[in-house]
This record gives C-alpha cells, structure tokens and sequence, in this order.
C-alpha cells in the first residue's frame, strides 16, 4: 500500500501520534512535556474534532495530597468538601475533596504546550488499523502517508459483545449551567444524587455542582439501555428546579454519553508501540462512568515506561471489583428500577466517603462484605449466583467451592444463614440429585423400556440390599459406606485434575471425608447416634483431648502429603475450604465439597462424555430427582426426631449403586 502512494502523496515520519486530543492524551501530553519526552520529536494529532474538550466537565476524588502528587492542583477551579445524597443533610467527606475540571483547562493546557513543538494536526478520520512496516505504523490518508513510531489511542471504545453474564448499559446526561436571581445554592455543598424525580421505568438522578451561590451545573443522568433524549430531559429539569424555587437563566447546555460495559474491549491492534489510553484503555469505571482519576495515573505510567524505554504494561484491575461492577450492571440492565432502593439503600447505611473510597477500589474485603450487608441480599445474591453459574466453564469446582466457603461466613456474620442453607439446598436438589440421578445413560445396553426398568428395579434393588445390611449390621454398613465414598470422591477428583487412579484415590477421599468429620466431632457423633440400632462404643475424647487433636492432625497431613505429591494446588484449595468450614455446621461443610466440588466434577464428566448439555442432562434425570426429593420429604414427615440418621442411610443406599455404576463408567472413559 505504501508503494503505491509514493508518487502520490507526500510521506512524512512521525514520533508519536496522537489518535483523538481528549481528556486522556491531552493529560499525557502534559505529563511528556513535564518529563522533557516531546523535545525535538515530530508529532502528529489526528482528530477530527480537537475542540470538543472545550465541552466537556470532569469530576473527580482524592486528598489534597493525591491532587498535588498528580499535578492538578492548579487545574481545578471548584472543589467541594461536602456532599449531598438522596436529600439527605449535608455530610463531610473530608479528607477526601470532590473535585472539578473543566475540559477548557485541559485544551488550554495541551494547545499551550504544543505551541512549543513540530505540530501536525490532521482533521481527517481515521476509524481503521494502520498496516506495519519494520518499526513504523503506516497511517494511508487522502493526501499523504504518515510513519509513525509510536501512536496513542484514544478514540471511541469498542467492545465486544456482551456475554450472558456482561451488560452494556449508556450513562446519558444532560445539563444546564445556570444563573439564577437569588442565591440558591450553597458553593460548599454538591449534590451528588438527587433521585426525587420521576424514574420513567429506569435509574435516574439529578446531579448539582454549585459554582458559587448563584450559578450550578443541574444535570440529569441515566443509567440505561435507552439513552435520554433532550425532550426528556427538559421536562425533568423545569420540574426539579420549579419545585426548588429556583428563578434562572440557561447559560449553556452540557450533554453527553457514557458507555457503562463490563464487555471485553475489542482492541485488535496489539503492539508495545501501540498504546490504548482512556476509555479504549480501560480507564472508564463500568459502574460509575468515573475515569478522570485513572486517566492521569495512567498517562504518568506511560510517560514514567517511555522515560525509562521500557514495555509499558498495564496492571489489571482486581477480579473482586469486576465481579462488583458486573452485579451491579446486570441488576440495572434487567430491573432498571431497582436503581433508586439500591443507590438509596446504600448511601442511608453507609458514609458517602466509605462509599467514594469503595468506588476508588480501595477497600477492604471486610469494608465491602459490611458495604454488601446493607444492600438488597436477595437482588445482589441472585445476580451473584447466575454470574458464578455463567463463569461455571471457566472457574474449577474447587475454587467455587472456596468461594462459596467464605462467602458462607460472611453471611452467616451477617445473619445470613438462611441464605447459605437456601443456596445450598438449590444445588443440592439440582446437581446433587441430578448427577446421581442419570446413572441410566452411562448404560450403553438400555435401549429399550423394558431394558430401562429392568436398570431401574436392579439399582433400587442394590439400595434395599444395602437398607438390609443397615438393619442386620449397622456398623458393617456405615464402614462400608464411608470407605465406598471415600473411594467414589477420591476417583471424581483424580479424574477431573487428570491425576491417575492408585490406591491413592481412596486415601484422598478418606482424608476429605475425615477432615470433614474429625473436625466436627461432637457433630458427627450426634447425627451417628440417630442412627437406629448402631451402638457407638463409648470414647473419651473431648474436644481439648489429644486423641481428638491427634485424629485431626492424621488427615491433615496425609492430605498435605498428596498434594505435595501430585504438586496439585486443586488440593491444597480443597485442604484450604476444607478446614475454614470447620467453623460451620457439620451439614453446610459437607454439603459445599459434595455440591460444589463433588457433584460438579461428576457433571461436568457426564456432560463430556455423554455429549449432552445440562438442560437435556437435568431433563433426563428429572424424574428420578423428583423421586429422590419425595423419599427425603417422606423422612422429614415421618422420622423428624431421627431425621439426620434417617437421611444419612437412605443417602448411602441411593449412593451405593450410584458409585458403581460412575466406577463402572469413569473406567470406560478415562
């Protein structure tokens, strides 16, 4: 392509190319001019429209410190110390400061620097990628060709489509700075959200910066699919501002658009040269639209690689505030009106300055599990557990498993415990039942009805022989069962971490199982004591003995010793969940490895290997499930004096033939 612009056009070499003059190359601009970067080097800004800074406003937080150390102290013109939240009175945020910057500040700053240097500005678009050549990009225009060595990105994001559990939301806004007759604002107090207006099946709020008392921003801005339009927004202003009896003068009208994405961005172009900044780089919070801050601290990192001539790469964001930012999204995408209690909800319970350091991403797990506890559990909890679901292909059983171990403790510190119980029990009656209850299609021979109920009356009839030998020899059977689970667990763990069946197998699952047991002694001898006609020799171990400590230690370290072996970090997770659901009840710390990891790995085996998905899997098993549900149902109405004992037995006959057959089956696939 080069070649034939040779005779056409005119080729010129440039250093650093500026695609778009926003917020974030003008900032980065500024940050090479202060580290001396742009002295003798030709430079290039291609922009269509590099006055449309002089537009636009920026908000952001931090201490004066932190507004010193990043250089904008003397770019911002107001500064509130005090905010306002849901008609709320007045409360400080000190030491933190709000601060603003007009855009013009910024376009001021950057045109005075780049009266210093060799300047090319080009009005032209260019939405393509430029083809490479040795160490130059190829940027092809009308009327010439640059080759440019380094180019800074900064033109519109792009994102990739949002998968099931991503949201791509717009915060549109639109503002009027106004003069009013009387001084009806208070210059030391912004309004951050104000949400008594009509919400038209959507999250909207009126947002108010004081510029001194007789002039403000009034803006209003919306969270949602459907951007605002200006007649909207009109009625909306007249009515907040009348019901105010505020008396003004439209001055100039301020609008815009934010995406709020948790999608990928799609940025194709990957080259240490070619470097993505502001909102094509990331920089844009989804939840807030907030990116000022983020944008200065990455132009000085970038100006900090390039001084250094080093590989500029940038720090991804913690997995635990995308997650945040994805709840939240998909709350708002799929009940927009839902937005006002949540954003009311939290501002009511919590500070406005614990809530400003949490969407800075500076807080602690402890803070943000206290800053969870007053919101919607139900809304947040249900969008949390379909994000987990849709991440299910992508994040082990194990991890979830130790996930839903913390999360278990945090609620139940909250006195979420039903919650915990509600989860638990879903997955339980689902894949739990389900993955046991399938066992029909691992049988290549069942062709025909008769040939299923032939299967089905052989397996219930291994059950009731099993039910027998409880009641002739209750001991017989409760080892029997612990070493065939053992086994049975310790062969779907090897087998979904690809580690090869031995002897070893039963020994991991004894370790599991006895980690489990051992930890909640007294527990465990409770729910065997509901076991009819098993007599428990008497122990004396207490829950200081050193029996007892030595009968934890025992597991422990062989399981330490396995994963060691194995070099497996799925062990050492499950070692890990396993002794923080020591201080939960002997049920929940059972029912998260056999839900979570257990019954998981077992369906993600049969889904493999039978090439089926989960909905027809869940389909098949549905009758046999609901069977299962009504044999539990019937234990809990007629022995619920005994019902621990009683479930544990009929647990063991409908898990008996069960192990056998995934045995029988895992052998034919492995």
């Amino acid at each position: 392509m080069l070649a034939e612009n040779l005779f056409a056009t005119k080729i010129q070499t440039i250093d650093y190319l500026f695609l778009g003059l926003g917020a974030a190359n003008s900032l980065l601009l500024i940050q090479m001019h202060k580290q001396q970067l742009l002295a003798n080097k030709k430079i290039a800004i291609i922009d269509p429209d590099h006055t449309a800074l002089l537009k636009k406003t920026y908000c952001f937080w931090g201490t004066q410190t932190e507004m010193k150390e990043l250089g904008l102290d003397d770019s911002i013109t107001n500064a509130w110390k005090n905010l306002i939240v849901n008609n709320k009175s007045s409360e400080s945020i000190t030491p933190l400061e709000y601060a603003h910057i007009p855009g013009g500040s910024l376009y001021k700053q950057a045109q005075t620097i780049l009266n210093h240097y060799d300047l090319k500005i080009i009005t032209e678009p260019y939405k393509r990628f430029p083809e490479k050549n040795a160490d130059k990009f190829i940027f092809t225009l009308e009327t010439q060709v640059l080759l440019a060595h380094t180019v800074f990105d900064s033109r519109p994001p792009q994102f990739a489509d949002p998968q099931r559990n991503q949201s791509h939301l717009w915060q549109s806004f639109i503002g009027w700075k106004i003069e009013s007759t009387e001084n009806d604002f208070d210059p030391s107090t912004a309004i951050l959200m104000d949400f008594e207006i009509d919400q038209m099946s959507t999250c909207q709020f009126i947002y108010v910066l004081p510029f001194s008392q007789c002039h403000a921003l009034v803006e209003l801005t919306r969270f949602s699919e459907e951007i605002i339009t200006e007649a909207e927004a009109n009625i909306l202003l007249k009515e907040y501002l009348n019901k105010k009896n505020i008396n003004y003068t439209t001055l100039e009208v301020e609008k815009g658009v934010i995406p709020m994405s948790t999608s990928s961005l799609n940025n194709p172009l990957q080259d240490e040269n070619w470097i993505y900044t502001g909102a094509r780089g990331g920089m844009l919070k989804p939840s807030t639209g907030y990116a000022f801050k983020s944008m200065v601290e990455d132009a000085i990192a970038i100006t900090r690689s390039l001084k250094e001539e080093i590989y500029y790469h940038r720090k991804s964001k913690k997995n635990r505030y995308l997650f945040y930012d994805r709840l939240l999204l998909k709350i708002l995408e799929e009940k927009p009106e839902k937005g006002k209690p949540i954003f009311q909800s939290l501002f009511n319970n919590i500070s406005i300055h614990k809530v400003l350091l949490f969407l800075d991403e500076r807080t602690s797990i402890k803070e943000e599990a206290i800053i969870f506890s007053k919101l919607p559990i139900n809304l947040f909890l249900s969008a949390a557990l379909k994000d987990i679901w849709h991440c299910n292909k992508h994040i082990s059983p194990t991890v979830l498993a130790l996930v839903f171990s913390l999360l278990s403790l945090l609620l139940i510190r909250f006195e979420y415990t039903s919650v915990v119980w509600g989860i638990l029990a879903a997955i339980f009656l689902t894949f739990g039942l389900s993955h046991g209850a399938i066992d029909h299609l691992t049988e290549k021979k069942i062709t025909t009805s008769k040939s299923l109920l032939q299967f089905v009356a052989t397996y219930i009839g291994k059950g009731l022989l099993f039910a027998l030998l409880w009641w002739i020899a209750p001991t017989v059977a409760l080892i029997g069962f612990i070493l065939f689970s053992a086994w049975h667990f310790g062969q779907a763990d090897y087998t979904a971490w690809h580690i090869k069946n031995s002897f070893a197998t039963l020994l991991w699952g004894l370790c599991v199982l006895l980690l489990i047991l051992v930890f909640h002694f007294q527990e465990t001898v409770y729910v065997l004591n509901q076991i009819p006609h098993l007599l428990l020799p008497k122990s004396s171990i207490s829950s200081s003995s050193y029996l007892l400590y030595f009968s934890q230690f025992t597991p422990l370290l062989l399981s330490l010793v396995l994963a060691y072996k194995h070099r497996s970090i799925p062990m050492l997770i499950t070692i890990s969940y396993l002794l923080i659901t020591s201080k939960l009840p002997i049920m929940l710390s059972f029912g998260i490895y056999f839900c979570f990891q257990h019954s998981l790995h077992g369906w993600k085996f049969l889904q493999e290997n039978l090439s089926m998905k989960s909905l027809a899997l869940f389909k098949k098993a549905g009758p046999f499930t609901l069977g299962a549900i009504l044999l539990f149902a019937t234990i809990a109405f007629f022995y619920s004096n005994q019902f621990f004992g009683f479930f544990f037995i009929l647990l063991s006959c409908m898990s008996i033939p069960h192990i056998f057959s995934m045995h029988i089956f895992y052998k034919k696939n492995i």
